[in-house]
């Protein structure tokens, strides 16, 4: 194999899963616009409602006798029941055929709260400063993903899991650190989040993703 054989770009490949929020077209009555003969319509599903409205002329011209067509939310479940082929019009406007029963949809984010200011172990200074209503410098106690060249910064919803944790951490490192609390805005760019829920559950996040959640 040379390098010739990398000269051309592959085409991409067809989604195998589709967001969670999908729209379509509907006739004033509710059901979502297909064409095609019985037992193969195709049913058209957008990633984008904008793109989704743009196309409501172009049904109007596959069937003049529509009527007025709308936009609205569509589920694989919905659809998959009664149609077996969809035109998928990706966010960026590219068409796919599809198979629906062939098709999963994507699990939404996961959007369970997270406290914005968590408790976390320092062992140096660090913290929330009340008087002043600010963050002290401190050095947080990390969790350093080789692989991925990550510090996880140890966070945790509820101050017995924070001190359960510190007291194995002095045990196993001989080390001074205490349980403060945080502000997690003061995660830098390559930083993430080790966080420890009250339930024993412990889920790593990226730094974005964290605050995105935060409460």
């Amino acid at each position: 194999m040379t390098s010739d054989d990398f000269s051309e770009e592959e085409p991409p490949a067809p989604p195998t899963a589709l967001p969670e929020t999908l729209w379509t077209i509907r006739y004033e009555y509710g059901t979502p616009f297909s064409y095609g003969p019985i037992g193969k319509e195709v049913i058209w599903l957008f990633a984008d409602q904008t793109i989704a409205e743009e196309s409501i002329e172009e049904a109007q011209e596959i069937e003049p006798e529509s009527g007025a067509l709308h936009v609205s939310e569509a589920t694989l479940a919905e659809v998959g029941e009664r149609f077996p082929l969809a035109l998928y019009v990706d966010e960026n406007g590219q068409p796919w055929p599809l198979v629906i029963s062939a098709l999963e949809s994507l699990a939404p984010p996961d959007d369970t709260p997270l406290p914005d200011e968590p408790f976390a172990l320092f062992t140096d200074g660090g913290g929330i400063d009340r008087y002043y209503e600010e963050a002290r410098e401190g050095d947080w106690v990390v969790h350093r993903d080789e692989d991925e060249g990550v510090d996880y910064v140890l966070f945790f919803e509820d101050l017995d899991t924070a001190e359960q944790v510190l007291k194995d951490f002095i045990e196993a490192t001989g080390e001074h650190a205490e349980v403060r609390r945080t502000w997690a805005q003061t995660l830098t760019e390559d930083q993430g989040v080790r966080y420890h829920h009250a339930n024993g559950h412990v889920e790593d996040i990226p730094r974005n993703e964290y605050l995105r959640r935060c409460r």
